[in-house]
Order: structure tokens, then sequence, then C-alpha cells
């Protein structure tokens, strides 16, 4: 097996640093020191580090595993409680950091940072879309316990979901995802 190229060492090494530092924390500086490449050859593969950013959200997306999420196959609310559990585990086995990116960048997806902006908004769209599609299914097979739209349900997850993150990687433990787990998602089917 070949070398990686820089663009990937660039990518695959600097998760990390995005969810540690944020990105208005994180310089290119860090960036390529923790992809171990020189600093030319970020900017022979980006033409600004918000572009890289928004390579990096392009790629974590399918972390999310929305795919196999809208291909389930039923019981729906399970598979909407298996999804938000596959997400906590990742973190608790540590194969993902502590945090979300998407959450980690809205902070600051501001009008300075357009192209940002609208990659996390984009994302956080299509998992809410996925989420809503799974849902309608679970409310017409009769599987929800609740006369709230889908919509608002799944938007209402995601929020909830990037709080815990949130909460999670402020008190260094995983005890707010797992009351997310236990709570919030049992009330689909209350």
């Amino acid at each position: 097996m070949g070398r990686p190229s820089v663009k990937e060492q660039l990518v695959g090494r600097t998760l990390g640093v995005w969810i540690e530092r944020g990105f208005e924390g994180a310089s290119v500086n860090d960036l390529v020191a923790a992809a171990g490449v020189p600093k030319g050859s970020f900017y022979n593969h980006f033409s600004s580090k918000e572009r890289f950013a928004v390579e990096h959200v392009n790629r974590y997306v399918p972390t999310l595993a929305l795919e196999s999420l809208a291909d389930a196959p039923g019981p729906f609310v399970d598979a909407v409680r298996e999804h938000f559990a596959r997400l906590v585990a990742l973190r608790r086995d540590g194969r993902m950091e502590f945090g979300c990116l998407l959450g980690t960048f809205s902070n600051s997806a501001t009008e300075a940072y357009p192209d940002l902006r609208e990659a996390v908004r984009t994302s956080f769209g299509q998992w809410i879309d996925v989420l809503t599609a799974v849902l309608v299914r679970a409310r017409d097979a009769g599987e929800l316990s609740t006369d709230r739209a889908p919509a608002d349900v799944a938007a209402a997850l995601v929020d909830g979901f990037e709080g815990a993150v949130a909460r999670s990687r402020a008190t260094g433990a995983l005890d707010p995802l797992d009351v997310f787990l236990a709570v919030t998602l049992e009330e689909l089917t209350r």
C-alpha cells in the first residue's frame, strides 16, 4: 500500500485540531504541524483555511452513516435509537474525538465565512432530512407516541445530540450523551 497523498495527510490527520480548537482557534500552522506536511503543501491543495474546513465538513457527514439510517428496514424508531447510540459509541470507544465537527464549526459559521456556513447548514439539513424521512415511516407504522411533526422531532433530536456533545466536551464525561440516549429517545415511544 502506497503512502497517502499530502492532501489525504492534511485531511486525515487534522480532525482533532479542528474539534479541539475550533475554526477560528486553529491556525494553518497548527493544521500542517498535525498533518506533518510543509505549509506550502497546504496552499497547493486548498486556497484557504475556510476551503479546507469545508472539505472536512464534506468528509465528516459520511461518518454519520446517514445512508444506512435512510435504508433501515424498521422498526424505524429503533433505527433512530441505533443511529444515535452508534454516534455515542464512537465517542465512548475513542474512535471519534470528543465533539462533533458540525457543532464545533457552527460556532464559527458566520457571515464572515459564507462557504463554511453553507456547508454546515447543508450538512445539518441532510441529517435532519434523513431523520425526518425515517420518523415519517415510524409515524406511519404507528411507532411514534408524539403528534409533533416528524421534521420538528428530527431537528430536536439533532439539536439535543449536539447539546449533549457540547456538554460532554465541557465536562470531559459521556454522561450527557447517555442522558440524551436514555431520556430524549425514550420519549419517542412513550
